[in-house]
């Protein structure tokens, strides 16, 4: 698979009806707890169990719960397809951002600093974060479907579906915005700047990305076709790249495929190995269907510049 060594595979079960169809995950300082969110408009709480080097082996303490909006309510069918979960660390942190489609919408959720990782995440109401309108201009199923912040208030949004209009192909759209915190009306884009990403091939589009601080932004894309099934790649796109206007093309650190297992890969999350090398987990949607899994594997990207490993 490339750079790509794989570590551990585990497929999930839930015995809540609510549970599946988890479309991005974070976890939290210390690597033990895992948070998801849902096409349905829930949240997913567990454990992540680790052995000695790390690795994960499983998940426990499952909770779930629904994802609520800027009142206190569950989301109505109309607006509950959460796509996209990444964590702010500038002005408006510590929170999480959450993108939606069908409805296109960013909003924002509290981490919490005190008790159980996400507890309060789980119960807490949406603030709308303010964005130009052409940030959320998308076709009604493929909206952002991957987000990071590049640095504290800078995010890098990718669309599923949205193409680039000066960039022709199948270059899709990607936006660079700068975000604030405001004064009694909720948090604010200051700017937003356009850029575009080439997919990895024809039919391949962001599904989740991530920080590798100092490097690159890595990219998890996916293509489906009724022949060979559901494809994944893992890219990395060097930092040096991302600017105003590129035409990002990320380079490929492992590709999945058929026979390989694979899923319909949509949550990633990069921490630290040991050894300061890249540690990449991935998190798959079944879209509640029983032809299709909740995987979560593991993979070490081999060539990764080094990291100082966390003391956690």
């Amino acid at each position: 698979m490339g750079e790509l060594v794989f570590l551990s595979g585990l497929q999930i079960h839930g015995h809540d009806e609510r549970f599946g169809g988890f479309s991005g995950f974070v976890l939290d300082s210390r690597g033990r707890t895992l948070l998801a969110v849902s096409d349905n408009g829930f949240w997913m709480r567990a454990e992540l169990q680790r052995d000695r080097t790390g690795i994960p082996r499983g998940l426990g303490s499952v909770v779930m719960g629904p994802i609520r909006d800027f009142r206190g309510d569950s989301l109505t069918p109309a607006g509950e397809d959460a796509e996209a979960l990444a964590p702010l660390s500038g002005r408006l942190g510590p929170r999480l951002l959450v993108a939606f489609e069908h409805w296109h919408r960013l909003w924002t959720y509290p981490v919490g600093t005190h008790g159980p990782p996400f507890l309060a995440t789980m119960v807490a109401m949406a603030e709308p974060l303010r964005v130009p309108k052409m940030v959320l201009r998308h076709p009604a199923n493929r909206g952002i479907e991957a987000a990071v912040e590049l640095h504290p208030g800078r995010l890098l949004l990718f669309s599923e579906g949205a193409s680039a209009p000066h960039h022709g192909g199948n270059a899709l759209q990607a936006w660079l915005v700068d975000i604030s915190s405001g004064s009694g009306s909720g948090q604010g884009a200051e700017r937003a700047q356009a850029l575009a990403l080439q997919p990895f091939e024809e039919g391949f589009a962001p599904t989740a990305a991530a920080l590798w601080p100092g490097c690159c932004v890595i990219l998890l894309e996916r293509r489906y076709r009724v022949m060979t099934g559901v494809e994944a790649a893992v890219l990395a796109i060097p930092l040096g790249r991302i600017r105003p206007g590129a035409l990002l093309k990320g380079r490929v650190l492992g590709r999945l495929a058929a026979p390989v297992t694979v899923d319909n890969f949509e949550g990633l999350w990069v921490e630290t190995n040991p050894d300061g090398r890249a540690r990449i987990l991935l998190m798959s949607d079944d879209n509640y269907r029983r032809s299709q899994r909740t995987l979560l594997m593991t993979f070490l990207w081999a060539n990764a510049p080094r990291l100082k490993p966390s003391s956690d």
